[in-house]
């Protein structure tokens, strides 16, 4: 069957449904879809490779033993995952110091390759770093989860408990603000969902 029409999270759901009614294949191609961002997210946010690979090897098996449990009426698996991978790194970092604690490791979504760090460097206006150092830590968070991550508002709504409504509008404000104080690339800083 042909699902190139859906979107890569209704594909990843579909994928899901597969492999709960037993198809190996599909529970393989889902693993292939998600480790890349999920590895992505973790590794951001672990002081060590190995801790990074330990993290997204549960996650995958508790995904693996909770097949059944997964709701795509509730969310995506794809948000499903996301959520637990935070879960589990607040876990991590208070029974073992190597894991580093969500806002600590705001400043490493600076790090060369992020969307956010082609849009810093592309920049004649050196002081954006600064300016985005000094924002707020939601703010950070937010532009963190969107441009270094790449999630959508939905996702980063949904590992936040907020609407989507209020994810679009704060980005937008920090957006907007960077905008007024910052000679800002208009394409850069998409704000699509």
């Amino acid at each position: 069957m042909d699902f190139s029409f859906l979107s890569a999270l209704e594909r990843e759901d579909r994928l899901l449904l597969r492999a709960r009614a037993g198809e190996r294949a599909a529970f393989v191609r889902l693993y292939r879809s998600l480790y890349p961002p999920l590895w992505r997210f973790v590794a951001r946010r672990t002081a060590r490779r190995e801790d990074a690979e330990d993290v997204v090897g549960r996650l995958f098996e508790m995904l693996l033993l909770r097949l059944g449990s997964v709701d795509t009426e509730r969310g995506h698996v794809r948000t499903f995952l996301f959520a637990a991978a935070r879960n589990a790194l607040v876990d991590a970092a208070r029974t073992h110091r190597e894991a580093l604690d969500l806002d600590d490791v705001e400043p490493f979504l600076l790090e060369p390759g992020t969307p956010l760090d082609a849009l810093l460097t592309s920049e004649a206006d050196a002081s954006l770093r600064a300016q985005v150092a000094a924002l707020p830590s939601e703010a950070r968070t937010l532009l963190g989860l969107r441009y270094g991550d790449g999630l959508n508002h939905k996702e980063i709504a949904a590992l936040l408990n907020l609407s989507p409504a209020a994810v679009r509008q704060r980005l937008s404000r920090v957006v907007r603000g960077l905008r007024q104080t910052s000679p800002l690339n208009e394409g850069a800083l998409s704000h699509e969902s």
